[in-house]
Formats: C-alpha cells, structure tokens, sequence
C-alpha cells in the first residue's frame, strides 16, 4: 500500500516567476504526476499545522520568520526541502532588492536555514557550488518547460526583422555590458526592430527609432507574448558578478519556445545545443549582426534547442528529480 506524503509548502508570492519554476508551478504538476503527493498550504505555520505534514518545503527562504519555521520543524523531527533558485548572497547594489539581502539578519539566516535543511535544491552548478560549503545535500533541478504549454506552440509563421530582449528591471545592469552595442545595432539597421519585453531600459531605447516595448500579466502570457513575437533571435546578458551568473536558462527555455535563435553567455549554463555564445561585447555585437544579415540559419539552431529541451527539460521529466528528492528525505527510498 501506497503512503501518502503530506507537505507543507511555504511560497513566498504564489503568482510571480519564480514560483512559475521553482513554486506553485512545478509542485502542482508533481501532485498531478505523483497521487500519493498531498500539498498542504495552512494560513498560519505553527507547531499545530507542522505536526500535520511529512515533509517542509520552503521555496526562496529568506528571512529570520523563515529560520524561525525551519527550526521549529527540525525540533518537531519533520525532514526540511529549501529550494534557491538564486544567490541572494550576492545580490549587487543595483538591483532593487539589495537593501533587503544586503542586511546581515537576512544574510545569516538564508545560512543558518542552508546548513538546517536536510536537502537544498537549486538550479545550477553555480548556485551548488556557492551553497557546498553549507550543506553537502545539494540537488540540481534544473527549470523547465511545463508541458501543458506545448498546445500553444504550433507552426511556425515568418520571423519578423526584430532581435528580442526578455527580463525585469534587475537585468538593468546587465543590459548595460552591451548597450553601446544595442544601441549601434539599432542604428545600423533602422529596418529592423529590437523589441523589450517586460522592461524599458531607457537609458538604450531613449533615443531609438525602431524600438518595440512589450509585456505581460503573468508567465502564461509571457510565453504566448514571446511567441507572437516572431522575432528572429532573443538574447540575454550577464554581468560579471556572482549573483548574475548565477542565473539559470529560462530564456533560453523561452526563447526557443518562440521559436527564436538564443543569443546567450558564454557559460556552463548557457552552453547548450542551438545557443550561440558569445563572451565579450564584440561578440555579441558580431552574433546579432550575423542573424540580421542571415549568415545564422535560425531555424536549424531553434530546432537543435528544441530537440535538446523535449529531450531533458520538460517538467514532467524534471519532476522525477523532485519526487526522488522528497521520497529521500522522508525514508521511502
């Protein structure tokens, strides 16, 4: 006979990306998968609604209140799962969010809930690697594709002239590694449009003709949007610090769902069948203009992406990594 493993889940903000990834959206398909998974969401976690779970997951734990909780289950003997899905130890003082990491009961207790946690799942090498020395029960489960999204991926129409640029106000500084280049890029090719979607980087589009601002309520939206793009190719910067490499690839994931090139860092999360990978400025500026001259068959490199992420990275695959993780952790294998 089958058990049943009740657990609690604790997600910071339901409806934002990162509960689409790393949240809400991957545990709702595992339960769909897995029926002997029971999700429990109590209003309030006290030792009462502790007491009533098999397992605590906590997704982007990040605060004393949350090292409380953690705490509190270990006393109780209930097997803890964190999941980080960035290194919110390094967050960079332009971000919005570093006066809020920055501060060193935050600091401590994102470390005092790392070296607690009976299994931390993140997203990359990278975040592994940075978090080892806390805890040596580290499982890469890495983002992916949920598979209900595929009814709306259908043939594809003609690309339109436009190189695409997907993120949030935190890629600014970024974007600002290759602006010169964006900026020269749009210049050269007035015929051409390079779209923003889901931020106005003003600083590049203030003065740029050919510019295309674009957005979305919510992540479903967000890969419907990205779709209807047609651009030809999708590129995402990093800047050179530990917090944005840290970053996994989810733009690559939707970049290639919309059917367009991926124009991306040159790193070991990056580096994946179809990307083209570029290190420095000049490379990156030489990549978009092999695309807008058509010596990149775009195509070809999509459908090496694509083949890669039916083949590695659709949720329901990924989630056997979650449910091997959880069945660990609670002595059921």
């Amino acid at each position: 006979m089958n058990k049943t493993i009740r657990m609690t889940s604790i997600i910071p903000i339901p409806h934002d990306p990162t509960s689409w990834y790393r949240g809400i959206g991957p545990l709702s398909e595992l339960q769909k998968q897995w029926p002997d998974l029971q999700l429990l969401f109590p209003p309030t976690i006290d030792w009462p609604s502790l007491k009533m779970c098999d397992v605590l997951f906590m997704q982007r734990p990040c605060d004393p209140n949350h090292l409380n909780t953690v705490m509190l289950a270990k006393e109780l003997g209930i097997p803890v799962i964190i999941d980080f899905d960035d290194d919110n130890l390094a967050v960079p003082k332009d971000n919005p969010q570093y006066y809020q990491y920055n501060q060193m009961p935050i600091k401590e207790a994102i470390v005092k809930m790392a070296r607690a946690a009976d299994a931390i799942m993140v997203t990359n090498e990278q975040i592994k690697y940075k978090y080892s020395i806390y805890n040596k029960n580290i499982h890469i489960v890495p983002n992916a594709l949920d598979d209900f999204l595929l009814k709306y991926r259908h043939s594809q129409p003609p690309k339109q002239k436009m190189i695409l640029w997907r993120g949030t106000m935190t890629h600014n500084r970024n974007l600002k590694t290759v602006a010169p280049e964006i900026i020269k890029l749009a210049e050269e090719n007035p015929d051409w449009k390079f779209g923003f979607f889901g931020y106005d980087p003003i600083d590049i589009t203030e003065n740029m003709k050919n510019v295309v601002l674009m957005g979305a309520p919510n992540a479903i939206e967000t890969y419907k949007g990205l779709w209807h793009t047609h651009a030809h190719a999708g590129y995402y910067v990093l800047a050179n610090n530990d917090h944005a490499q840290a970053r996994s690839h989810i733009s690559w994931l939707e970049y290639t769902f919309a059917g367009s090139a991926s124009i991306v860092p040159n790193n070991k999360e990056f580096t994946r069948p179809g990307a083209l990978n570029f290190s420095t400025p000049a490379e990156f500026y030489d990549l978009v203009t092999k695309v807008i001259k058509g010596e990149v068959d775009v195509q070809k490199q999509v459908e090496e992406s694509w083949a890669h992420i039916l083949e590695n990275y659709l949720l329901s695959k990924v989630n056997l990594l979650r449910k091997e993780i959880i069945q660990k952790v609670v002595g059921l294998a």
